[in-house]
């Protein structure tokens, strides 16, 4: 990556855009929408930007306007490529981050395009190299995403304090959550009392007196209090992360631990969250799966091929007594294609004669 993703927090902080026309315009729609104090700062401001209320306007030379302090940013949007060149040189100067419309090479940052769901964002960039497919993308996952999203991240903000009083860190409060969130969009809830309702009703559901990280009978079914380690074992197939299963997926994105064989792609091991702790062990590491399933880990294994390199692990983790599956590994399509025609002949009674 040339450019590397990141949201800059901007409450109470200046944004600064230099120019008054319809480019200006544009950014500064784009940035009212944020806590910022926006400003825009130039000789002379069109009908488009005098309509945007909340903006500061300064009308004076750019080049000698007197830099407040605590700017997240600036863009030099005046439409003259010289003046925008001069303005992100001295912005530079100043420590401070800045875009010049149409000259990456004077600019620190381009502005991707936005799925806006506050305070769900989702930001598509192509470093400058392609913004028509940037939004061509953008309009995918706008019909992907329901407007309420939003709502439901800032209902689940209300919760959270409940959630960690109530339940242990860990996997326990990471499968509310994916029951919270499940629940919310499936139902298609859309109010703020009915999301409040929810996450209430998923707490209140735990047992009377129960201890958070505890299960009983009438709990196990829920599923987002673990009694025990669980084991995921997936098989990578030949490394490809689009043949990947949708459960594989899941697997990676649920679990506390992974353990990487040292074959598996890097882009498959990638996919884990963040918060995960990944170690690499070749196929054999009985002991140390179950050390982590003992301590109550929900463990995915990453195995290259087909996942038969962990079928010695998967045996002595379910003679424990623990709850193991197998996800296999999809070969890749030419591979599956050259082994086809071996297959067919192996069956043919001539075949079976000469074996």
């Amino acid at each position: 990556m040339k450019a590397f993703p990141l949201f800059i927090n901007v409450a109470e902080r200046s944004l600064l855009v230099f120019g008054g026309g319809e480019e200006a315009a544009a950014k500064l729609r784009l940035l009212l929408k944020t806590e910022a104090r926006v400003i825009a700062v130039a000789h002379h401001f069109e009908a488009s930007v005098v309509g945007l209320d909340g903006v500061i306007r300064v009308r004076t030379n750019p080049l000698s306007f007197d830099l407040p302090a605590n700017i997240a940013f600036a863009y030099a949007a005046t439409g003259n490529e010289a003046l925008d060149a001069q303005l992100a040189m001295r912005l530079r100067g100043a420590g401070i981050l800045v875009c010049a419309a149409d000259q990456p090479a004077v600019s620190d940052f381009s502005t991707p395009a936005l799925v806006d769901r506050d305070p769900v964002i989702v930001a598509i960039g192509t470093e400058g190299t392609a913004p028509v497919l940037a939004r061509r993308i953008k309009a995918q996952i706008e019909f992907l995403l329901e407007p309420s999203l939003g709502l439901i991240a800032r209902v689940a903000a209300g919760l959270r304090r409940a959630v960690a009083e109530t339940l242990p860190a860990g996997s326990a409060r990471r499968d509310y959550w994916r029951h919270f969130f499940n629940g919310a969009r499936e139902q298609r809830l859309t109010h703020a009392a009915d999301l409040k309702a929810l996450g209430q009703d998923l707490l209140s559901s735990l047992p009377a007196g129960a201890h958070p990280g505890t299960t009983t009978p009438e709990r196990s079914g829920i599923g987002f209090i673990p009694a025990a380690g669980q084991l995921t074992i997936v098989g990578t197939g030949a490394g490809e992360v689009d043949l990947l299963a949708v459960a594989a997926h899941q697997a990676l994105d649920r679990a506390d631990v992974i353990l990487t064989e040292p074959l598996v792609a890097r882009s498959v091991v990638e996919l884990a969250r963040r918060e995960a702790v990944i170690e690499t062990h070749a196929p054999g590491a009985t002991e140390v799966l179950l050390a982590h399933l003992q301590a109550g880990h929900l463990v995915t294994r990453l195995v290259s091929g087909s996942g038969s390199l962990a079928q010695t692990e998967l045996t002595a983790v379910r003679a424990a007594g623990f709850t193991a599956r197998l996800i296999p590994g999809m070969p890749s399509v030419e591979g599956a294609l050259n082994r086809r025609p071996d297959a067919r002949r192996a069956t043919t009674p001539s075949a079976r004669k000469a074996a």
